[in-house]
């Protein structure tokens, strides 16, 4: 069965370029770039394998999705990534992602293979 990946990225040209590196290794992905799109995603009844979540979508963070996905399937694998903002630290981030029940952080910059070795190896442990 192909995993069902749910990806989050409000940068397009990361969006393009991760959702495209995913789709590649197989993967099935769902991407959005608002946090608008997601909620109503999951309010439709979709579900998924794996998150991979930006936590800054323009200037809000993505934690409350995290809440959602949590609520809906607590034993969800969720890859949290960010490069930072000046609001907030990324170690602040990394705690409050972790605090929440992800399964893995991503400090952005990072490599697309990066990604694909986080993703594989989630799932495998899932």
């Amino acid at each position: 069965m192909t995993a069902r990946i749910l990806l989050i990225e409000d940068e397009p040209s990361l969006l393009e370029l991760f959702s495209a590196s995913l789709n590649e290794e197989g993967y099935a992905v769902t991407a959005f770039n608002t946090l608008a799109e997601v909620t109503a995603d999951l309010d439709s009844g979709h579900n998924y394998d794996l998150a991979v979540l930006d936590f800054w979508v323009g200037k809000e963070t993505s934690l409350g999705i995290l809440k959602a996905l949590r609520a809906l399937k607590p034993d969800l694998p969720i890859i949290f990534m960010s490069g930072g903002a000046d609001d907030l630290s990324l170690e602040m981030a990394s705690a409050l992602a972790e605090a929440g029940g992800a399964t893995e952080f991503l400090f952005k910059p990072f490599k697309v293979g990066d990604l694909l070795t986080s993703v594989s190896t989630v799932l495998r442990s899932a």
